[in-house]
């Protein structure tokens, strides 16, 4: 009765998170009112109960908020209402997201990191660790 939130982090794509295990976490959250989020990095779409899928992934910094951090959020499936996709940055004064500001004669759209792409995801979290 504490627990506002259940937060799991998998990667890849684990055989143990079935279409009815998710049915079955979507239910005992329903049922507490506890919100579930799972986290997948490294993971292709599959079957799930899920209410909604998202897609996260960093994006350029604005021309005005050069080391603001950026995302492109991508709502994917939505089983409630419309999907869409939306440019937010991180407000670390405020700890809020704003929509970033778009200059009609911006001459740069932002810069970003290129990924890592010389080894696999799993390598980089053992170096992580």
């Amino acid at each position: 009765p504490h627990a506002g939130a259940l937060l799991l982090e998998m990667s890849g794509q684990p055989k143990a998170l079935d279409l009815v295990a998710t049915r079955r976490l979507n239910f005992i959250a329903g049922e507490t009112g506890v919100t579930a989020i799972l986290l997948r990095e490294g993971a292709e779409a599959f079957p799930n109960a899920a209410q909604t899928r998202w897609r996260i992934c960093a994006a350029p910094s604005g021309h005005d908020d050069w080391g603001a951090p950026s995302f492109s959020a991508e709502l994917t499936r939505n089983r409630l209402g419309p999907t869409g996709c939306w440019n937010l940055t991180w407000n670390p004064d405020n700890g809020l997201f704003h929509e970033p500001v778009r200059h009609a004669q911006a001459p740069n759209p932002g810069h970003m990191a290129a990924a890592i792409f010389d080894r696999p995801a799993e390598a980089k979290r053992r170096i992580a660790l």
